[in-house]
């Protein structure tokens, strides 16, 4: 047996290219559908734990999936939005508690999610330097936005620009960066949290600027009657939120109308959800959702997708296995001056076939490791792989 080894490893050493293409063959084979199932298992967990711990979700009506997706994972895409007003009749009832979002603003093309304090309770946010925000301009970074960007508490972040070619459109805004949140391994981690006072001013639905009853501030007022003034097109408003400029930040228009992209609801108790549930199943206008159910059909979607890989993989793989079958055997045939020298010097045919054996052996363990290398690696980066995609 010792002898096989030697001569297996010899022959292996010798033929270098060929060895190294079979083995590259086999660890393909294996690591794609492998690789495949130990990915999709991953975020399978993650999206289940994370629509786990969110009961329900309310928002505009309409696509469930884009609603269900910005509430959870803060995608910016998600144009309609619900009211502060629907807000508040939600928080009438007395059967939920909620957290209200409103995400659409980017920074360095990171989301910035505006939320209530009470967000960072309920998804157990601590901030491992400096604080939550408080004030507005403030702004906390997740671990991994913040490792990103390399910015820590005290450092400041401008909100992206949202359209280059329009010289009326909002100005970007300079944030404070209050704190930096520990890591928790979520969606949490890669997004900038604000309160929804600072979106809303990044939106453009606040702003601030000077005075306009200052005597310097007299030539940009366009009209003025018993009540208002009307400052003309010369006004800058402010593009950083100060101590001394905060007073002079105001919203124009009527609070309830201020827009929310979704409402997290926890149900108080089954009963109170319940309730809701039924309240909003004829809404015209809004829809409650549970994240668990939405996120239970999209896995429907992936595993179809799967199965349909999978069946491919099998294909190949029989494909594989036979071109593999094929190589054997023509390299038996090319061989066959090399075992007619072996039997020559007293080899038995065992011993021949015992050399082959433990040849492919050799390359399928090599194969096998490096397959199990290539898997652990993969998964030691699908966090990473996920914000790509």
């Amino acid at each position: 047996m010792k002898n096989w080894f030697y001569l297996a490893s010899q022959y292996i050493r010798f033929y270098k290219t060929r060895s190294v293409l079979l083995l590259t063959c086999l660890s393909i084979i294996t690591c794609l559908p492998v690789g495949l199932r130990t990915l999709i298992s991953h975020y399978q967990n993650e999206l289940e734990n994370r629509a786990q711990s969110t009961p329900l979700i309310l928002g505009i009506r309409g696509h469930r999936f884009d609603l269900t997706m910005s509430a959870l994972y803060f995608r910016t895409s998600l144009e309609r939005s619900t009211t502060m007003e629907e807000l508040e009749k939600l928080n009438k009832t007395g059967l939920v508690k909620t957290y209200p979002m409103f995400v659409r603003q980017t920074s360095n093309h990171i989301p910035i999610v505006g939320t209530t304090i009470d967000y960072f309770d309920f998804r157990d946010l601590k901030p491992s330097s400096g604080t939550l925000p408080m004030l507005l301009g403030d702004a906390v970074l997740g671990a991994r936005a913040a490792e990103r960007l390399g910015l820590d508490a005290g450092s400041h972040i401008i909100s992206d620009q949202t359209n280059l070619y329009n010289l009326a459109s909002q100005y970007p805004l300079k944030m404070n960066v209050v704190g930096v949140l520990q890591a928790n391994g979520t969606a949490d981690d890669d997004a900038i949290f604000t309160d929804l006072k600072t979106t809303w001013t990044i939106e453009g639905l606040a702003h601030g600027h000077d005075d306009l009853a200052k005597k310097e501030q007299q030539q940009n007022i366009l009209s003025r009657d018993e009540n208002n003034l009307v400052a003309n097109a010369n006004l800058t408003p402010h593009i950083e939120i100060t101590p001394e400029n905060i007073a002079s930040f105001h919203f124009h228009g009527n609070e309830s109308d201020l827009p929310l992209t979704s409402v997290i609801c926890v149900p108080k108790n089954l009963k109170s959800a319940t309730i809701i549930k039924a309240r909003y199943k004829l809404s015209k206008t809004a829809q409650l959702l549970s994240p668990e159910s939405v996120i239970s059909e999209l896995l429907l979607l992936v595993f179809k997708v799967e199965l349909l890989l999978h069946s491919s993989f099998l294909l190949v793989g029989a494909a594989t296995a036979a071109l593999l079958g094929l190589i054997v055997m023509l390299s038996i045939r090319l061989r066959k001056d090399e075992f007619n020298m072996l039997h020559a010097i007293g080899c038995s045919r065992k011993t021949v076939a015992g050399i082959i054996t433990v040849e492919w052996i050799v390359i399928a363990t090599v194969s096998l490791l490096v397959s199990t290398a290539i898997i652990m690696l993969v998964l030691y980066a699908a966090p990473n792989i996920g914000r790509l995609m």
